[in-house]
């Protein structure tokens, strides 16, 4: 429970899903696969806290706000299909259900974004938010820790 708001191991599974449809890897052994689902977890705790924390300070972020972004999306995605049926059926395949849910799951998911970011940017207006300095060689040397947990992604070639 954050706040008042439950948070479903059925809804951990669904980001475990989605992660490993956007080309994350996820271990083939349980002990791997439940230390994913527990970073999984621990990442949507820090985004519910983020959005319960907008609420307490009366953030709002209307849906006409998101719209231009969730079409883009929405356009950017249909593109990968020849025809609507195709795209229809992908949905459907993947879980997202008809076109008008999947375009409400993406506005509600922008409209989260926006408040977690509109969330921090008012903590650190208040100064309740440390400055983190990070140095070139601490990021250098975490890539190179965490290399090979980064995701291969298939080349592309752009004109």
């Amino acid at each position: 429970m954050v706040g008042s708001t439950p948070v479903l191991f059925s809804e951990v599974l669904e980001q475990l899903n989605y992660a490993r449809a956007n080309g994350r890897q996820i271990p083939p052994d349980s002990v791997g696969q439940i230390q994913v689902a527990r970073e999984i977890l621990n990442e949507m705790i820090d985004q519910e806290i983020l959005v319960t924390l907008a609420k307490e300070y009366k953030i709002e972020v209307p849906e006409t706000e998101v719209a231009d972004q969730v079409e883009k999306r929405i356009a950017d995605i249909r593109k990968n299909f020849q025809t609507e049926q195709e795209f229809r059926a992908a949905l459907i395949r993947e879980g997202f259900g008809t076109p008008e849910e999947y375009r409400k799951r993406t506005a509600e998911q922008a409209i989260r974004g926006e408040l977690q970011k509109r969330a921090v940017d008012s903590l650190r207006a208040k100064g309740r938010l440390a400055p983190a300095n990070v140095t070139e060689s601490e990021v250098a040397s975490a890539f190179e820790r965490l290399r090979a947990q980064i995701p291969r992604r298939p080349a592309t070639l752009a004109f």
